[in-house]
């Protein structure tokens, strides 16, 4: 919320004569929508606005969410008690709680008082897990709101009620309780690994909530619940025992009976065993506290697996020999792939599982299994290459067996998958060193041969038939630059690397001309994609190389309109999203780079070939008439928030999210980013930075992906402002450096002819008293160039 709380919030705080403080603005947005609840309650029969219905669906998301609000003020003890702040938030707290939570309903009516079980192992899986999360949701709050009656009614005086308090309290508790509690032992004979994560979030919940419940209950209800709390919980235990058991088998069977056949599909890539067995451990991780105590006595399939470490060790050491079993099947496939197949495998279990379970010594002892993997690649795959310059044979007739097997090497392993980058450079140095290094101590001994201008690696300026045209000579890639993209070329765009560290050596900018390839701009990874509004055909410029490629084709329903594209965090996909108000078109599309990556020294990337767009299956949910405001990508790499508003009321916004994963949209509130266009998250600042209309720069808090909010999230704004004050400002565009450093491009147009071009660095810090400012160095260079299009702005890339 912040500065800007939402409207609602600043006609509630300007009514007052002080200032409110944001825990006030928090607390006003949520008590506006639960007496907006408790109005439309009271004035018709109430079967319209309850929060759950019968089989547990949510209805009133916006009420959820502001009464999360007000227990979180509540438990952080954000007003006094006797403060009329105070005495505001536990009226609301009441009125949504006791009115709409406790007449709660999950997944059984109330009035079933049999003592029959209720199991959902049968039913339709995405209800049961619907179910569950609203289950985890009511647990927790009708703990909170039962645990907060109970201290309200014993701070009171009531005269002849008092003696019947207890009374009330147990029999609303015990209803609610039991009712909880029935839900969840239905869970108890579910077996099936795929619902783990649900079931184990269920006992973690059921387990941190009992004590609150008890303390509310007395007498022999008391004695009674904890009885049945802990046959529930030992149920679960037991059950969630077996689906991890199902989980090791699965693992130690290799996930199917197809192995062999899933093997010769998979190639030399990571398998699908290694990647479900890894997400296990990922998924087990942050509830190891629990199953510290579930795994606690174990038999059978567990046998020894008395903890989340053991049950880590079980994992992997189910994996490997199944993985080795893997490798073998390759038969007269083997040798080389074999070994790239474990190299990728165990670098995978390493980099992703290592941190989690692993000691030192467990990976250390893995990281030598890939380097003999790699050098073993190397043995097997190339060894026999070099081999072919033998000694005593004539050197053109040695030479010319050495390219055929080069060649016939090259077409076999240029396609091989390699996701890691460093196993990708490791690999692609073994090799180097071996095949260049050995035809390069040929040559000396063949001085003459050296004139026939061929060399291995096919390194350098080389015309490679159809794939990627001729190619500058990659260059040393140690740091990262700033490239400028400018229309000061009446051809087209030009890109320009800037040198950060010569900007401190005066006011003016110095550009090195042009280099003639006209650009529109995106960024990949380390490329540069270049696109049309028009025309279908794109470029892409690789900051490595220095080359300029074709790359794949627009689809139809990217041209014309206003586009935003957005990468994953993997740079394996580019996102666009297209909105036109004139005849109220959207379009949704991604474009997907190849898994495979050419890390073999010989191979040149082919974008045109390697890159392809599809339509995304799930398109954007809101209004066609809708401006994208604001967009940024999850701290997660894979969710994409997104604000919109209304084309036609310039107060109505609302925020969804894109689950890159899943291809889920989901929505968050009607509240819209606090700031426009692109904003990029900071790990320093654990905010979305962005640049505000007003010429500010602000840091928002990154919102849950899995809560609606009632309000904007908290955002701070740095005090200074960071556009230059000239009556010619255009506008500007942010880009991030990394590390809290970012770079702001400005462009001021000139009386007569051109504009000037300001680009300035600068960093982001929180003071003392929490507040967002600059760093105090600051570097701001000029420079004055030509413009052709009044509707393009220079913007920069950090690659």
């Amino acid at each position: 919320m912040g500065a800007a709380a939402g409207k609602a919030v600043e006609d509630l705080a300007s009514a007052a004569d002080g200032t409110t403080t944001r825990a006030e603005d928090r607390l006003a947005v949520a008590e506006r929508v639960i007496l907006e609840f408790e109005r439309r309650r009271s004035s018709c029969d109430g079967s319209d606005v309850g929060i759950w219905d019968a089989q547990a669906t949510c209805t009133n998301q916006g009420l959820l969410a502001a009464v999360d609000e007000i227990v979180f003020l509540k438990e952080m003890h954000a007003f006094p008690m006797a403060s009329p702040a105070g005495r505001r938030m536990d009226g609301a707290l009441r009125a949504a709680m006791f009115l709409s939570i406790l007449q709660l309903q999950v997944g059984c009516s109330p009035e079933a008082e049999t003592g029959e079980s209720i199991s959902y192992e049968n039913a339709e899986w995405w209800t049961a897990e619907d179910m569950i999360r609203r289950w985890i949701l009511a647990t927790k709050l009708v703990e909170k709101a039962l645990v907060t009656m109970q201290t309200q009614l014993h701070a009171q005086s009531n005269g002849a009620f008092d003696r019947f308090k207890n009374d009330y309290i147990m029999a609303m508790a015990k209803r609610r309780s039991y009712i909880l509690l029935r839900f969840a032992d239905g869970f108890t004979s579910t077996r099936s690994p795929e619902k783990l994560m649900y079931v184990l979030e269920m006992y973690e919940v059921l387990g941190s909530a009992v004590p609150g419940l008890v303390l509310v209950l007395t007498g022999q209800h008391k004695e009674l619940f904890s009885r049945q709390v802990e046959v529930v919980l030992a149920k679960l235990a037991r059950a969630l025992r077996a689906m991890i058991g199902g989980a090791v088998t699965k693992v130690r069977a290799g996930g199917s009976s197809g192995t062999q056949g899933e093997t010769r599909g998979v190639g030399a890539g990571v398998h699908p065993l290694t990647r479900y067995a890894v997400s296990c451990i990922e998924s087990l991780a942050p509830h190891r506290g629990a199953l510290d105590v579930i795994l606690a006595s174990t038999g059978g399939i567990l046998e020894g697996v008395n903890s989340f470490g053991d049950l880590f060790s079980e994992l992997v050491a189910s994996l490997e020999p199944k993985l080795e079993e893997i490798s073998t099947l390759r038969g007269e496939e083997g040798g080389g792939l074999r070994h790239l197949f474990l190299a990728n495998n165990t670098s995978f279990v390493l980099k992703r599982a290592g941190a989690i379970g692993g000691d030192d010594e467990w990976a250390a002892c893995r990281r030598s299994r890939v380097e003999q993997h790699v050098a073993g690649y190397v043995e097997a795959s190339w060894a026999p290459v070099v081999a072919c310059l033998e000694a005593g044979k004539p050197a053109t007739k040695a030479l010319a067996k050495f390219n055929a097997a080069l060649d016939k090497a090259y077409s076999g392993h240029v396609r091989c998958e390699v996701s890691d980058p460093e196993l990708r450079a490791a690999l692609r140095k073994a090799v180097s060193e071996n095949v260049v290094g050995a035809y390069g101590a040929y040559l000396l001994e063949h001085p003459k041969l050296g004139r026939s201008g061929y060399r291995p690696g096919r390194q350098g300026p080389v015309n490679h038939g159809d794939r990627a045209g001729k190619r500058s000579r990659p260059v040393d890639k140690q740091q990262k630059h700033l490239y400028l993209v400018l229309d000061d070329w009446t051809r087209g765009f030009t890109i320009r690397k800037i040198d950060i560290d010569a900007m401190d050596s005066g006011p003016d900018l110095d550009l090195e001309p042009a280099p003639v390839y006209p650009v529109n701009f995106t960024a990949l990874g380390s490329n540069i994609f270049i696109a049309s509004n028009r025309h279908p055909g794109t470029m892409v410029y690789d900051t490595e190389t220095g080359g300029l490629s074709i790359g794949p084709l627009l689809p139809d329903p990217l041209l014309g309109g206003t586009r935003v594209f957005a990468a994953t965090g993997d740079t394996q996909q580019l996102y666009a999203l297209k909105y036109r108000i004139c005849d109220m078109q959207q379009a949704f599309e991604v474009m997907s780079t190849a898994c495979v990556e050419d890390w073999h020294p010989t191979s040149f990337p082919n974008p045109s070939q390697d890159w392809s767009w599809a339509t995304v299956p799930s398109p954007p949910p809101f209004p066609k008439d809708s401006l994208i405001t604001a967009y940024a990508m999850h701290p997660d790499g894979r969710t994409l928030f997104v604000s919109c508003g209304s084309n036609h009321d310039t107060h109505h916004h609302h925020t969804y999210s894109f689950d890159t994963k899943n291809h889920k949209w989901r929505s968050h509130g009607d509240w819209a980013l606090p700031f426009q266009n692109q904003g990029y998250f900071d790990g320093e600042l654990d905010a979305w930075v962005g640049l505000r209309k007003d010429g500010y720069v602000c840091a928002c808090r990154v919102p849950s992906r899995s809560r609606t909010l009632a309000a904007q999230p908290d955002w701070k704004m740095a005090k200074d402002e960071l556009f230059l004050e000239h009556p010619g400002s255009m506008g500007a565009t942010l880009t991030y450096m990394a590390n809290a450093r970012f770079c702001l491009v400005e462009t001021e147009e000139l009386e007569f002819d051109g504009f000037m071009l300001y680009i300035t660095i600068f960093g982001l810090k929180y003071n003392h008293e929490g507040e967002l400012q600059p760093t105090a160095r600051r570097t701001t260079k000029s420079c004055r160039l030509h413009r052709n299009l009044l509707q393009f702005s220079p913007v920069a890339f950090w690659l």
